[in-house]
């Protein structure tokens, strides 16, 4: 079983199904590589963890040093999420720090490592989540 029984009533609930209903669209999903796997989400204020994100902006880049940012960023083990954008910035870092020294080190060792192509940069400090939403689950169930 991928989940457990309280979960299947409450997404049951939701959208209507049953427990078996429930287990069945999520196997279907899961066979068909929509959903690619299961994630524990953390309260990251209630264990005194901050998030931050970092706009950044790139000048003279490569597609050899994009890549080495990217992979950079993939097995860093404090940079959760990259995203790159169309507009006035290339990509969006979200990372995680325990304290101010901790952040002011990972921007640093970024900084550094890439500072031949990044022209600009932007933080931003998460302080309050009113909501956390990894996918739109309801589009997904409704598409199905």
């Amino acid at each position: 079983p991928w989940l457990r029984p309280q979960c299947e009533a409450t997404i049951g609930k939701k959208v209507g199904l049953s427990n078996d209903g429930v287990i069945k669209r999520v196997k279907n999903l899961v066979d068909k590589k929509i959903i690619a796997g299961f994630n524990t989400i953390f309260a990251l204020f209630n264990i005194n963890i901050q998030w931050y994100a970092v706009l950044l902006r790139f000048q003279n880049i490569t597609e050899e040093r994009e890549k080495q940012f990217i992979d950079f960023v993939i097995t860093h083990p404090f940079l959760g999420t990259l995203t790159k954008l169309n507009g006035s910035y290339d990509y969006i870092c979200l990372f995680y720090a325990a304290n101010t020294k901790e952040y002011n080190e990972i921007i640093n060792e970024l900084r550094s490592t890439f500072s031949d192509i990044i022209g600009d940069y932007t933080s931003l400090v998460g302080l309050t989540e009113y909501k956390y939403n990894e996918n739109p689950v309801d589009m997904i169930w409704n598409s199905n």
